[in-house]
């Protein structure tokens, strides 16, 4: 780990797991804005799919973004 990356703050943004739940944690628009505040963000893949929003607006915004389920 550089030193760089060593004190940013990192963020997950999860795919909602729970039945007929649509929230997301953070839309793209404050993904950017906390990017931008310096830090560190992950996005896993299917994120906001519930709420209606594509992972290619993630993509966009994110720095990370998770193909795969980072679950166990």
């Amino acid at each position: 780990m550089n030193e760089e990356n060593k004190n940013k703050i990192k963020l997950f943004i999860p795919k909602e797991i729970q039945a007929g739940e649509t929230r997301v944690a953070l839309m793209p628009s404050s993904v950017k804005i906390l990017i931008k505040k310096d830090f560190e963000i992950l996005v896993e893949s299917g994120a906001g799919e519930a709420s209606m929003i594509a992972n290619e607006e993630f993509q966009a915004a994110a720095q990370q973004y998770a193909q795969k389920s980072v679950y166990a």
